[in-house]
């Protein structure tokens, strides 16, 4: 989930937003 969200974003704005996967990274990964 979080590869191809950071891919949208790679997609949209050419680079991926870090401070975004990097705030949501920790919540995937107490999901899991």
């Amino acid at each position: 989930m979080i590869a191809q969200f950071c891919t949208e974003l790679a997609g949209k704005k050419k680079e991926p937003d870090y401070k975004k996967m990097i705030t949501e990274e920790p919540i995937v990964e107490e999901k899991i």
